[in-house]
């Protein structure tokens, strides 16, 4: 299945310290991500995350990012 627009939802949403994060589920699968922009660095950090723990790594999500060897780094949102 290719990503679309219209198939990414954004769940949750809050920002706190110059960081913008962001969860987000592709529809129809059991795959969550979530995001962390920090506007200073201009970077995002992209964290997979387990449906049954994506509420607490999008409240925590560095505590996930250190455990996720998996985790990617995009320059620009």
């Amino acid at each position: 299945m290719t990503r679309t627009r219209e198939s990414i939802r954004e769940l949750a949403e809050r920002t706190s310290n110059g960081t913008l994060t962001r969860l987000f589920w592709l529809h129809g699968t059991r795959q969550l991500w979530v995001e962390v922009y920090d506007r200073e660095l201009d970077e995002t950090l992209v964290i997979p995350a387990e449906p049954e723990r994506a509420l607490e790594a999008f409240y925590h999500p560095y505590a996930f990012a250190s455990a996720d060897a998996g985790r990617q780094t995009v320059a620009a949102w």
